[in-house]
This record gives structure tokens, C-alpha cells and sequence, in this order.
């Protein structure tokens, strides 16, 4: 869902993402708060650090609302709930066979 609007230029791109980062920040859930991910530094859409987002996802109290939060949202670009897009793309399938 999200990932088709990055299609323009560079700058375009940067500001689809910077719009998302803030429909994210204000439509976080109240869970959010005790999410292993809340104080991190580490950006969750840039999957060159896909090892370290999934390791701060693993141990994670509220790793299985997150993965719900993120097939309901439609996320296509962030790992959320210890899943990258495709591995979520995968669940949202078996679910709909």
C-alpha cells in the first residue's frame, strides 16, 4: 500500500515517507508505549537494518499486536511486529486461502 507511492523522484519519495512516519506517529496504538521499538533510534523502514529491527522485535511484549496492527494498517515498507513486508505479505495470503 504504501510503498506505491514511492515512485516519484528521490525527493518526492523522501516526503511520501516522511508523510507516512508522522500518519504513523499520530495512529500509533496505546501498546505502542511498552513496544521494545518505542526508544529506539534504529528507522524500521530502512531495510538495511532489517538484522537489528527484527532482534529489537524479538523479545518484544507486544510483538503479536504489532504484526496485527501492521496487516491491518497495510504497512508495505517497515519491519513491525518481527516481520519484514514480504514475510507479512505471506501471512495476509495464507490467511485469505
Amino acid at each position: 500500500m504504501f510503498a506505491a507511492v514511492l515512485d516519484g523522484t528521490d525527493l518526492d519519495n523522501q516526503r511520501a515517507l516522511e508523510q507516512l512516519a508522522v500518519l504513523l506517529v499520530r495512529h500509533r496504538p496505546g501498546w505502542h508505549l511498552i513496544a521494545a521499538c518505542h526508544r529506539s533510534e534504529l528507522d524500521f523502514t530502512d531495510l538495511h537494518h532489517r538484522r537489528a529491527a527484527l532482534s529489537v522485535c524479538n523479545g518484544c511484549a507486544v510483538r503479536a499486536q504489532c504484526l496485527e496492527w501492521a496487516i491491518d494498517l497495510g504497512d508495505d515498507i517497515a519491519i513491525l511486529g518481527g516481520t519484514t513486508p514480504a514475510e507479512r505479505a505471506v501471512i495476509i495470503s495464507e490467511r485469505a486461502a
